[in-house]
């Protein structure tokens, strides 16, 4: 059958702008700087948690696509839930907060029509609730749902030692994991120390400790000082912020993401995981991963495990300065034993 040259011409143009529209999308689902996600969840906020979320397009069979994410909440406390979406991509994602299929709030108001971007709940007991990411008709979406603490408020339920917006904590511990701190008392020799936490677990002796939290929040180490004899010599409360462990960043030789030299892709043996400074790796697992020339291509050189395949050295070997490529598809397992994806890199070498 013989079709007008004119039409046909019609046809590929449309199908090259919904594929470059798709690239641009996917492109731009890369890793948000922390100071960023910061701002987008207000000063008067401490920063729990945050969570990329990448969700296909809808299919016939299954239109819409959802992310569910457990949160705890403490009573009393006031909590925030932020959308940050980028500006260059479409508006599309939603958030929710539900307690198993009651709705409680959500960032989008339908019957208006108007995106309220982040709202705030108060339980009256401690609960664990659920995130809920979808997108308003079924299309794909990268969105980043902020969990915080209402600083205003949290000051006075917490602990009445914590005064005012400055003293709140700065220094973090992790969930699931040792955290080491070091505990020291001024003007007492021979004595011993007592250290406690509000809400986890501390072990140790003689300075050197390890605190064990499980659920995001605010805790207080307590250290108490006695002379040798017994006597109370002083009392110290510090207060942490408690988080989950963020997901580890994967890198070539170190290279992040961006510009990197042949010299450092020919001693490439595998991808690498980093963790913020004093994390461990261990537990952490490269379960797959794959490169390609464009970042929603097909044409895949995957692999299953943290080592190069054949067909992935070639592929290395092959690039030449100032070609583009894409660390994509990056499947880990958490110490836990969760399988979670990591974000594609974009690298260009130079």
């Amino acid at each position: 059958m013989m079709m007008n040259r004119r039409l046909m011409k019609h046809i590929v143009w449309t199908l090259l702008l919904l594929y470059v529209g798709s690239t641009e999308v996917l492109a731009q689902c890369t890793e948000v700087p922390k100071a960023m996600l910061e701002q987008q969840n207000g000063l008067d906020a401490l920063l729990i948690s945050d969570y990329q979320v990448r969700l296909k397009e809808g299919t016939i069979k299954r239109p819409v696509r959802v992310r569910r994410i457990e949160v705890d909440l403490e009573a009393n406390i006031k909590y925030r839930f932020t959308l940050y979406q980028p500006d260059s991509l479409s508006q599309e994602a939603v958030l929710q907060l539900y307690d198993h299929s009651e709705l409680l709030a959500t960032s989008y108001d339908r019957v208006a029509g108007t995106d309220l971007g982040q709202f705030e709940f108060v339980s009256e007991e401690d609960v664990t609730l659920q995130m809920v990411m979808s997108s308003k008709a079924g299309k794909r979406i990268c969105a980043t749902a902020l969990f915080s603490m209402v600083l205003e408020d949290t000051t006075t339920v917490f602990d009445s030692r914590i005064g005012s917006l400055d003293e709140m904590p700065r220094e973090v511990l992790y969930i699931g994991i040792d955290n080491p701190i070091k505990v020291a008392a001024s003007g007492v020799s021979g004595g011993y120390l007592e250290v406690s936490v509000s809400d986890g677990e501390v072990n140790g002796a003689q300075g050197d400790y390890v605190v064990r939290v499980t659920k995001p929040g605010v805790v207080f180490v307590k250290v108490t000082s006695y002379e040798r004899d017994g006597t109370l010599h002083e009392e110290s409360v510090t207060p942490f912020i408690v988080q989950s462990i963020p997901d580890p960043v994967v890198n070539i030789n170190g290279v992040t993401g961006g510009n990197i030299t042949l010299f450092q892709l020919s001693s490439v043996r595998q991808p690498q995981l980093t963790l913020i400074p004093g994390l461990h790796k261990e537990g952490y697992e490269m379960v797959e991963f794959a490169f390609s020339r464009l970042v929603n291509s097909t044409q895949l050189y995957p692999s299953r495990g943290d080592q190069l395949s054949e067909r992935q050295k070639q592929f290395l070997q092959g690039l030449q300065e100032g070609e583009e490529f894409y660390l994509r598809n990056v499947v880990i397992r958490t110490p836990g034993g969760e399988l979670r994806d990591l974000p594609a890199v974009r690298f260009k070498v130079n």
